[in-house]
């Protein structure tokens, strides 16, 4: 992937940040705090490790977002922007998700 792909696929999430000032932002936030919970309500733990499944969490946010947002580049960069935040979140909380939260090194 090069840096020209990325722009003219227009996904930057910052060129998108200051284009929109992400108006639902409260919205969506509410919207994945209820996605993260029902993820660890209802994903199934992966062997031994009873690791939770990241990439499931991503789909089900995407599906979400772009129920809420039929813009796709809205749910694509919202929902990166979820997901880092949800790292944090589940970081913090001791959420065994080392897919997940090895973003935020």
């Amino acid at each position: 992937m090069t840096k020209e792909i990325l722009e003219v696929e227009d996904y930057e999430v910052s060129n998108w940040l200051e284009e929109t000032h992400w108006p639902s932002r409260e919205t969506d936030i509410d919207e994945m705090v209820l996605i993260y919970h029902q993820w660890q309500q209802t994903t199934a733990r992966s062997g031994q490790t009873r690791e939770l499944d990241e990439e499931h969490l991503i789909q089900m946010t995407l599906k979400r977002m772009r129920h809420i947002h039929p813009n796709p580049r809205d749910a694509c960069v919202i929902t990166a922007l979820l997901i880092l935040q949800t790292a944090f979140v589940a970081r913090s909380e001791g959420v065994y998700s080392p897919s997940l939260t090895s973003r935020l090194h």
